[in-house]
């Protein structure tokens, strides 16, 4: 479960094959939705922004094997994607470009680890295992855009303990702390 961004008295969490709301307040659960698919949602639920994206990992599985991601749009629930990362869906449509989508490495198969939101815009941190780019498998998917961004090896500040924010990924451990903007090649921040 995971606390509204914007309403102190709303938890979102998960509930079969649905993200679901409970208000504190007035002690009202509603399900919002789930996969058009039936699939279970699982894991964990993030916060995207201001509440304008409830996500989860979803299908079949244990972490680290899951390869969907679900997402709504909390004021108007019938606005959903459902990401099917190996497939290169969304909402069931090719994405004509695919190059940048997570990718497994030679003889490996692609799961999501875990995923965060945060505190601003539209991006989903997901962490996944199995992955081709490096940088302990993070990255940033903008839910608006349908586009990814990678944490890679080149990223000399990457401990593996990222925290998605405000338009940026702070990526690092104790002292050293790098804020990188969302969207840009995290690869080309390393010098």
């Amino acid at each position: 479960m995971e606390w509204s961004a914007v309403n102190p008295d709303v938890i979102y969490f998960l509930s079969g094959s649905t993200i679901s709301q409970y208000n504190k307040r007035t002690g009202v659960t509603m399900a919002l939705g789930g996969p058009p698919n039936g699939d279970a949602v699982a894991y964990h639920v993030a916060v995207v922004g201001a509440d304008k994206w409830i996500c989860a990992a979803a299908g079949g599985g244990i972490q680290d094997t899951f390869v969907e991601i679900f997402c709504l749009n909390p004021a108007n629930p019938a606005i959903t994607k459902f990401i099917n990362v190996p497939n290169k869906t969304i909402n069931g449509l090719q994405q004509t470009a695919t190059v940048g989508w997570p990718t497994p490495a030679a003889g490996q198969t692609l799961g999501i680890h875990s995923v965060y939101g945060s505190a601003g815009g539209d991006f989903l941190g997901v962490s996944f295992h199995g992955q081709s780019w490096g940088g302990n498998g993070d990255c940033v998917f903008n839910v608006a855009t349908g586009t990814w961004s990678f944490v890679t090896n080149a990223d000399a500040y990457y401990s593996g303990h990222p925290s998605l924010g405000n338009g940026r990924m702070a990526i690092g451990a104790g002292p050293s702390m790098a804020a990188i903007p969302v969207g840009c090649s995290f690869a080309t921040l390393a010098t």
